[in-house]
């Protein structure tokens, strides 16, 4: 995963999101601002504005096409970083929505949220499902645990294991910071199940093939070959695997890679 450049919310959309979210914060009961922001969202397809949403959030994607979170699936749905259900105040916030695929968002995150509240405790919020699931209330005042794209980057957190492509915590995290990085990467989006390593595996080695394949043709007197492997990484699957190696040049499986085109390094 990867932090979210900023973005600007497209011109053409910004009116409606404002218009639409004032409409739901002014419901006096959460119960009818979860209800109606939810209605809303329903409603939003064929909507002019959300084409100028979808077509400026593809520009966030990871590599061409694919999910911020797993890098793997190419995406679809637009996910709400803040779950609607606890937070329709944010259900039409252009800073809130990641482009990301169903898996992600549908099948592990879902609404999954948690906090710590005032005295640091860790605390899942997530709403109860199901017919006898009680009123919904809104979530207590925390610091959310989940990391959010939008405003922070991965990186300074998480590392990438090259032995077996586990995403783990920085050594020198503070215990906060380690529980936010369990609760992201294993309890919310399963990202070190055994199908997400192998897929950064085969994306690592995807990587290393094409970066053996420049070294082939290099030749820096032609701008336009390294303009073409420029072009060629940034579309990859898997960015953070290349992120991560820029970020360790000198590691046994690749250094010598690096140090044949150093000028990769800025890629």
């Amino acid at each position: 995963m990867l932090g979210i450049p900023p973005v600007a919310c497209p011109t053409e959309a910004s009116a409606h999101l404002t218009s639409v979210q004032t409409e739901i914060n002014g419901k006096t009961d959460f119960h009818e601002r979860v209800d109606h922001a939810n209605a809303c969202w329903t409603g939003r397809k064929n909507n002019a504005a959300f084409d100028a949403i979808k077509k400026e959030l593809n520009a966030l994607r990871a590599g061409k096409y694919y999910c911020c979170y797993c890098e793997t699936n190419t995406t679809c749905p637009i996910e709400h970083i803040y779950p609607k259900s606890l937070f329709p105040e944010r259900a039409f916030d252009w800073e809130n929505y990641l482009p990301v695929c169903g898996r992600c968002n549908s099948e592990v995150k879902g609404d999954k949220w948690a906090i710590f509240d005032a005295s640091g405790v860790f605390v899942d919020v997530t709403p109860p499902k199901g017919p006898k699931a009680p009123r919904r209330t809104p979530p207590p005042v925390g610091a959310p645990v989940f990391l959010d794209l939008r405003h922070e980057n991965p990186l300074d957190l998480i590392t990438l294991d090259f032995a077996d492509f586990r995403f783990l915590p920085l050594a020198t995290l503070s215990a906060t910071d380690q529980k936010r990085v369990e609760y992201t990467l294993e309890t919310v989006l399963n990202l070190n199940e055994p199908d997400m390593c192998k897929a950064r595996s085969t994306g690592y080695g995807n990587i290393h093939h094409e970066f053996s394949e420049y070294l082939k043709r290099r030749d820096l007197t032609n701008p336009a070959i390294e303009q073409r492997a420029k072009a060629i990484f940034h579309d990859f699957q898997h960015p953070t695997v290349w992120k991560e190696m820029q970020r360790h040049p000198s590691h046994k499986r690749f250094g010598h890679l690096f140090q044949q085109a150093p000028e990769a390094l800025s890629w």
